[in-house]
């Protein structure tokens, strides 16, 4: 069941954080990413509890190769295990290129 849908990058031009997405009682993020872009690092943090500040790094897997990275470095459709987590939030570290674009849906 799809819970939510939203753009979380649309047309990056720099390096950037997004906000903060209610993850609860969803299972799993899907990651659209495309543009023109090279030297992406496209981050995704979580945190399980709102009373933690640090948010910890959530690997990512490439749905076409079944890879599974601590980051995301090329266009694509990536899957991410939410459960657990109250919230997350993605953060493009290094960028260069035209822009990038990320969409996002949640699903339980």
């Amino acid at each position: 069941m799809i819970k939510n849908e939203f753009i979380v990058f649309n047309k990056a031009t720099t390096t950037v954080t997004s906000a903060n997405y209610n993850t609860l009682g969803a299972d799993s993020l899907y990651l659209q990413v495309e543009g023109t872009f090279s030297n992406l690092t496209l981050k995704i943090k979580g945190v399980m509890n709102e009373a933690f500040v640090d948010y910890c790094e959530v690997g990512a897997m490439d749905i076409s190769t079944n890879i599974f990275s601590s980051d995301i470095d090329k266009t694509g459709v990536y899957k991410i295990d939410v459960k657990g987590f109250s919230k997350i939030t993605l953060e493009i570290s290094a960028f260069a290129g035209t822009d990038v674009t990320v969409g996002a849906r949640l699903v339980a």
